[in-house]
């Protein structure tokens, strides 16, 4: 995946079954959780859950779009 200049991604861990990923999504700038990419059951897939109060451009939520694309390939993959 390219570099963005404005988020980073960072591993946290599997969730407590052990199937899925969490991954923080971090301010590039300021090292601060913007959220987390996690597991949404109801749903069947990763989605991004944004922390409150953060606000996000296009190539921001274009990169968070990528990267739980990513995930959702490598879950069909290991299947």
């Amino acid at each position: 995946m390219a570099k963005s200049k404005y988020v980073e991604f960072d591993y946290v861990g599997d969730t407590d079954t052990g199937k899925t990923e969490i991954w923080n999504v971090l301010s590039i700038k300021h090292g601060h959780i913007l959220g987390q990419i996690k597991w949404y059951g109801g749903w069947r897939q990763y989605c991004f859950h944004s922390a409150p109060h953060c606000i996000f451009n296009n190539e921001c939520l274009s990169f968070i779009s990528r990267k739980i694309t990513d995930l959702m390939i490598l879950r069909s993959n290991s299947k």
